[in-house]
């Protein structure tokens, strides 16, 4: 998957990110902005703001012709246009979404600005990664892998690039509400969406954020990857609550048995999250049991549908995914820091006697 992110505002009333997402790697079918003449623009690029009106017909027609994939527009509205912090909560939303339709050789592009780089975006992916594991309580029922994600800034030159900057274009103009603006709806409704597929306008509401989804050509991301294979709604929330620290301590000992095994034949796959791996190794070598207690569960849920670890779990075995689900909601609910000192002495004493506690069935494999 192939994602191209820049981003778009209208002073005053917000500020957005528009992505355009393909499953293609090479996009080589834009007009050669070199070729062209007679135009306002004399920048080596396109932007739809400041392109004539005949070079902006030209680049939405070869985008009608060619492009398929889908186009999202997250948006919050803004009373500072310089505001970092809305700034953040939007791309948080945009990469909220990558993480949750990513595959393991997702590649991202962002335009180049003052503001981002490789380490900031870096710090956005850390900082997304954690709100997605911190509605692991609340929605054990929802996949999420967290796999690499490989980022390149690149600048307005880039294909990709320009058609973001054109398909946002449409949504900013569609959207402006301060500017009289004679057919706002022209240029978007220019765009030909693919019909008969999924599509989204949420409008600034209460809270002032937006969201649009629209499709291009033949492509449709139909397999959502927040889905497992088996309907997990079918069980219970309450039946994935193990919050008695009696009843605890063997779910526990099954995820630190699934980490040990991941540790001592970690793939590829997990690379990205050595850090992690290296602090609960560095636990265990002091015994330091409540950050080993801690970790584990991290670990746990950083690895448990990026591997995924219930990939030979049936679909049909309604009880092994409550299993699945269980260790999956009491994970988090241990490394959730407000829980942790009411299991921490019972799963402490639980490790100390570990000697005398018979091996049980394992929940799932590895």
């Amino acid at each position: 998957m192939y994602a191209y992110v820049d981003e778009s505002y209208q002073a005053g009333q917000f500020i957005g990110y528009g992505m355009f997402v393909t499953p293609y790697e090479k996009i080589d079918w834009l007009p050669d902005k070199n070729i062209l003449k007679n135009t306002r623009n004399k920048k080596s690029y396109f932007h739809a703001t400041d392109d004539d009106y005949h070079v902006r017909e030209m680049v939405i027609k070869t985008i009608n012709e060619n492009a398929s994939g889908a186009f999202y527009f997250f948006y919050i509205k803004d009373l500072d246009a310089s505001s970092e912090g809305q700034k953040e909560q939007t791309l948080d939303e945009l990469l909220a979404w990558i993480y949750l339709n990513q595959t393991p050789s997702t590649k991202l592009f962002i335009e180049q600005r003052t503001d981002i780089n490789q380490e900031k975006l870096q710090k956005t992916f850390m900082r997304t990664k954690d709100v997605l594991l911190n509605t692991t309580i609340d929605n054990p029922y929802i996949c999420k892998p967290l796999y690499y994600i490989n980022t390149e800034v690149v600048d307005k030159n880039n294909p990709g690039i320009t058609i973001v900057d054109y398909l946002a274009w449409t949504c900013n103009r569609k959207l402006n509400i301060a500017q009289k603006i004679e057919n706002k709806d022209y240029y978007f409704n220019t765009i030909k969406w693919t019909k008969n597929l999924p599509t989204c306008d949420v409008y600034p509401i209460a809270n002032g954020t937006g969201y649009i989804e629209r499709h291009l050509g033949n492509y449709y991301n139909k397999d959502h990857k927040w889905n497992y294979p088996y309907n997990p709604l079918e069980i219970k929330l309450d039946d994935c609550r193990i919050e008695h620290p009696q009843l605890a301590t063997g779910h526990y000992n099954e995820i630190e048995r699934l980490i040990e095994i991941i540790v001592n034949q970690k793939p590829p796959i997990l690379d990205h999250f050595n850090d992690e791996f290296q602090k609960y190794c560095e636990y265990k070598n002091s015994k330091n049991h409540k950050d080993i207690i801690i970790q584990s569960c991290k670990l746990f849920i950083l690895c448990c549908d990026t591997l995924p670890i219930w990939r030979d779990i049936n679909k049909t075995d309604t009880q092994r995914w409550k299993d699945f689900l269980q260790l999956k909601y009491m994970a988090y609910w241990i490394y959730n820091s407000s829980t942790t000192i009411f299991v921490y002495y019972s799963l402490y004493a639980f490790i100390r006697n570990r000697a005398n506690l018979k091996n049980t069935e394992s929940l799932v494999t590895v």
